[in-house]
C-alpha cells in the first residue's frame, strides 16, 4: 500500500472513481477529449507500468491512478491505454498462466504473431521484455530476440524462381505448361495481360499462398544482370525467412552468362538458415518427374542438385488443358501440402526453446 499522511492512497473510493471514469471513457469513445501534443512520454510510462502489475491490480497502484488522473482528458492517451491494456490482457491469459520460462517463450512468440501490425507488434514485444523476460535463460533470450525479428519482418518464405526461357524471344515456356492453373488462381483477364516472358506460374503461387493460405512471403521478381543491389536485397530477405521454396526447372542447372540467381539464392539460403530452417522444392517441368540427370549438370551445381534430389518435393503437374478435376488436384498441392509444411516448419522451429 502506498501511505500519504497516515492514509492509504489511493483510497477505496479513490480507486472506484478512477474505475468509474476509466469506463465511461471506453464506453463513450474519445472523439470528444482533448488531442495531446505529444504521445511518446504516454507510451513508455504505460507500458512500463503495465508490464509490472496484474491488470485487476493496477487502480490499486499510486503512479498509475496519478498517471490517469492527470490525463484521462487526454484523447491520444485513452486509446493508448485501453490499447495496451488489451495486449496486457492476451499476454497475462497466454504467457503469464505458464509454469515454465521454456513455455513462456513459446507463448510470448505466439502472441506476437498474433499481432496485426508494427506498432502491436512493438506494444507486445515491450510488456514481453518488461514484464516476463526477466527469468528467462540466456539462450532463452536469444531464441526469443531471434524469432522475434523474423515474426516482424513477417516472411513466412522466400519464394525463388527462375525467368528463364530455353527461347528467350518466345513467351517463357512454362506458362504455356500450366497455364490453365495460373489462369485458374490469378484469372482469365490478369493471365492475358500479363507479360508472358514472365514466370507466371512463380506469380500464381505466391498469390495462392499470400491471399488463401495468410502466408507472407518474399517474391522479388526484378533481378537484373549481376546487379548488387538487389543480391543485397535477395540476401536480406533470405534470413528473414522461416522457408526456402523454389520452383525447381531444368534450365536452372545450366549457368548462363550472368548471375544464376536460383543458385545464389540457394547458395544464401544454406548459409544464413544453416539446416536449421527448412527447404522445400516444387518440381514444375514436363513431362512429370523430368528433372535433368546429373551428367548434365553443370559442376558446380552438384551440391545443389543433390540436395534436391533428397530432400521431400512436391510435384505441380502441368495443366495445358482444360481438366478441371487435374487442376483441383494441382490447387490441393499448393493449399494443402504447402500451406501445411509452411506451417509444420516455422512452429516447429519457434517452439524448440532451449532451456
Amino acid at each position: 500500500m502506498n501511505y500519504i499522511n497516515g492514509e492509504i492512497f489511493p483510497s477505496k473510493n479513490q480507486i472506484f472513481s478512477l474505475r468509474t471514469d476509466l469506463q465511461k471513457v471506453t464506453e463513450r469513445g474519445d472523439e470528444k477529449l482533448e488531442t495531446p501534443t505529444n504521445m511518446g512520454k504516454y507510451t513508455n510510462k504505460l507500458v512500463e507500468i503495465y508490464a509490472k502489475y496484474d491488470i485487476d491490480k493496477l487502480s490499486e497502484k499510486k503512479e498509475y491512478y496519478e498517471l490517469c488522473r492527470e490525463n484521462i482528458s487526454q484523447s491520444l492517451f485513452n486509446k493508448e491505454r485501453q490499447r495496451v491494456e488489451k495486449i496486457k490482457r492476451i499476454l497475462e491469459e497466454s504467457v503469464g498462466k505458464q509454469s515454465s520460462t521454456k513455455n513462456q517463450v513459446i507463448e510470448a512468440l505466439r502472441s506476437l504473431n498474433r499481432m496485426n501490425n508494427e506498432e502491436e507488434i512493438n506494444l507486445c514485444y515491450a510488456l514481453i521484455i518488461k514484464g516476463y523476460s526477466k527469468q528467462w535463460t540466456q539462450n532463452q533470450l536469444v531464441h526469443f530476440d531471434k524469432y522475434f525479428s523474423a515474426i516482424k519482418k513477417n516472411y513466412d518464405y522466400f519464394l525463388s524462381f527462375t525467368d528463364r526461357n530455353p527461347n528467350p524471344e518466345y513467351d517463357n515456356l512454362i506458362n504455356n505448361q500450366h497455364k490453365f492453373l495460373i489462369k485458374t488462381i490469378l484469372g482469365k483477364k490478369v493471365f492475358e495481360k500479363a507479360n508472358k516472358k514472365e514466370n507466371l506460374l512463380a506469380r500464381a503461387i505466391h498469390f495462392l499462398l499470400e491471399s488463401t493460405g495468410n502466408r507472407k512471403g518474399f517474391f522479388y521478381t526484378q533481378k537484373p544482370a549481376d546487379n548488387q543491389e538487389v543480391k543485397e536485397k535477395l540476401i536480406n530477405a533470405c534470413e528473414k525467412c522461416f522457408v526456402f521454396i523454389q520452383l525447381v526447372q531444368n534450365i536452372m542447372f545450366y549457368p548462363g552468362n550472368t548471375t544464376n540467381y536460383c543458385y545464389f539464392e540457394y547458395c544464401h539460403a544454406c548459409k544464413c538458415l544453416a539446416g536449421e530452417r527448412d527447404f522445400i522444392f516444387l518440381l514444375a517441368e514436363k513431362p512429370q518427374n523430368s528433372l535433368i540427370k546429373l551428367r548434365d549438370v553443370y559442376y558446380e551445381y552438384d551440391k545443389w542438385y543433390r540436395d534436391i534430389l533428397d530432400r521431400g518435393k512436391i510435384t505441380i503437374e502441368p495443366t495445358e488443358n482444360y481438366d478441371r478435376t487435374h487442376i483441383t488436384r494441382q490447387l490441393n498441392k499448393i493449399r494443402k501440402d504447402l500451406f501445411n509444411q509452411i506451417e509444420e516448419i516455422k512452429w516447429k522451429i519457434i517452439e524448440n526453446v532451449p532451456d
